[in-house]
């Protein structure tokens, strides 16, 4: 099958090309400039270097795909994450980026649509399970992660087209740019995590997120959660300590935390005990990897 991939040398889009080409598909990936480029032929993937904004340039080098993927993000990385500004760039790859991704796949006649998305649009809901069926209650900064994830459905209510979301766990690993920033807070004994105690987080390491990506080519259209076994924040905390190579890290408390932790960033804060079980059923996908058996420690 032949497959396009948008933001394919991110840490997401690297480990989905990867699992890709594994599985005997054509893969070509959407490249920013030659050096990224290069980065893609070595993971045996076909390259384009190209704008993810420009329709017509867009729609051409998708003729003849089977599938598109769209895994494009920009996420700040470091303490501007904190400011509703710094995600600009963001809003706008999820936002415009994705409905030119929708328009130029439409034009070459492509069959599938696969849209990531992630868990934090889901509201606090405690010790209770959430599941694909929970009412979605994004923060206003995350509401360019749902017009992302409509544009892709919309995609898939047309005759001959499938559109797929797969809303993923809070990405973690020596390579995520948010997790390097996290082990960093933590070894300068400064606050790190967020969150009760009590509440709880659902983990997903970058190479599973991978292999779902890539078995999103054979499922249904709709909406899925992907992530591994939920654990207690408080667990996590002794599991980002033991990654940072210290003692439990620090958290931000009450009203500090109201004060300086806004939008997108707030969202990190809320119990999220996410039951990724229909895609295992329908896929049969399961996370290979564990935040709680050495997963921080896993490239």
């Amino acid at each position: 099958m032949k497959v396009f991939v948008t933001g394919s040398t991110g840490v997401l889009g690297r480990r989905a090309v990867r699992h890709l080409v594994a599985a005997g598909h054509h893969v070509t990936g959407l490249a920013r400039n030659a050096d990224r480029a290069a980065l893609l032929s070595a993971l045996g993937a076909e390259p384009v270097v190209g704008d993810l904004f420009d329709e017509a340039w867009l729609g051409h080098a998708m003729t003849g795909h089977q599938v598109v993927i769209n895994l494009a993000t920009h996420v700040p990385t470091n303490a501007r994450a904190v400011l509703p500004w710094a995600w600009r760039d963001d809003n706008r790859v999820r936002r415009c980026g994705s409905a030119t991704v929708v328009a130029a796949a439409r034009t070459a006649g492509v069959e599938r649509l696969v849209q990531e998305s992630v868990t934090f649009v889901y509201p606090d809901y405690g010790d209770e399970w959430i599941t694909e069926q929970t009412h979605i209650e994004p923060t206003r900064q995350h509401k360019p992660t749902i017009e992302a994830s409509r544009n892709a459905l919309a995609f898939g209510e047309e005759d001959g087209r499938t559109g797929v979301v797969l809303r993923l766990g809070q990405l973690y690993g020596p390579d995520d740019g948010i997790s390097r920033y996290t082990l960093a807070r933590v070894r300068a004994g400064k606050p790190a995590l967020l969150g009760a105690p009590d509440g709880w987080l659902s983990p997903l390491h970058p190479d599973d997120a991978g292999a779902a990506v890539a078995a999103a080519l054979d499922c249904p259209g709709g909406v899925y959660n992907v992530n591994e076994p939920p654990v207690r924040r408080d667990q996590w905390a002794g599991i980002v300590g033991e990654a940072a190579g210290t003692g439990r890290p620090a958290t931000f408390h009450g009203a500090l935390e109201q004060r300086l932790i806004t939008g997108r960033v707030a969202a990190l804060a809320r119990s999220l005990r996410v039951c990724a079980a229909r895609y295992t059923e329908v896929t049969g996908w399961v996370p290979q990897i564990s935040c709680v058996a050495g997963g921080w420690s896993h490239d």
